[in-house]
């Protein structure tokens, strides 16, 4: 429980129902941006802005490349 406790603490929870809000800043080109800019002006993703459409890509991929703890 202790280590949960450091683990939450350490990620920016108080408990794992109660986020606290954290935050640190990811600098992408100017280019990859734009890019990013045009798919949400083109296609109604649902993304209100370039913050979103970027944390679930990368909540995307870390689902994808997650590996089994089991080995």
């Amino acid at each position: 429980m202790l280590a949960k406790s450091k683990y939450l603490l350490k990620h920016g929870c108080v408990n794992s129902d109660t986020p606290m809000t954290s935050y640190v800043t990811i600098k992408l080109p100017k280019t990859l941006a734009e890019q990013i800019d045009d798919v949400l002006e083109r296609q109604n993703l649902g993304y209100t802005s370039r913050a979103e459409l970027v944390k679930d890509a990368v909540r995307s991929f870390l689902a994808a490349n997650k590996q089994d703890k089991s080995s």
